[in-house]
């Protein structure tokens, strides 16, 4: 390993492992869907996001944030897999909602497919901030 970090690629590797990690472990932004809480069925990640009540009563125990941090809203990014449901029945992705405004007052706040939007769009309904609007 080099003393100080190079701009260049090097051309081939070091023989020895570094002694930290480049970065700390990044922390997925995606809710666990086969997260169960005490194992009971219907309380999924999605059960736990809907209320605030239940975000309280849940999201500050361990295996709760590690597997819910959509539902608990500990991130910003869109879940890329979920899709919201227009008013003419299409699918779009999150990032449909950021184009206008109209469209995050419509859909936001509400519950599609057993999930509360904001949770999954987090970003483009701009649940946190402004600097999170593409």
């Amino acid at each position: 390993p080099s003393v100080e970090p190079s701009m260049e690629p090097t051309t081939k590797p070091s023989v020895e492992p570094s002694m930290q990690p480049s970065s700390s472990p990044s922390r997925s932004c995606r809710d666990n869907p086969d997260f169960r809480r005490n194992n009971e069925v219907l309380k999924t990640c999605d059960w736990i996001g809907l209320t605030s009540a239940r975000r309280s009563n849940n999201c500050s125990i361990g295996n709760v944030i590690d597997n819910c941090p959509q539902a608990c809203r500990l991130c910003c990014d869109d879940d890329e897999d979920f899709r919201v449901e227009n008013d003419r029945g299409n699918l779009q992705q999150c990032k449909w909602l950021s184009r206008e405004k109209v469209r995050r007052d419509r859909y936001c706040g509400e519950t599609m497919f057993g999930a509360l939007v904001t949770n999954k769009c987090g970003k483009s309904c701009g649940r946190c901030g402004p600097s999170s609007m593409p």
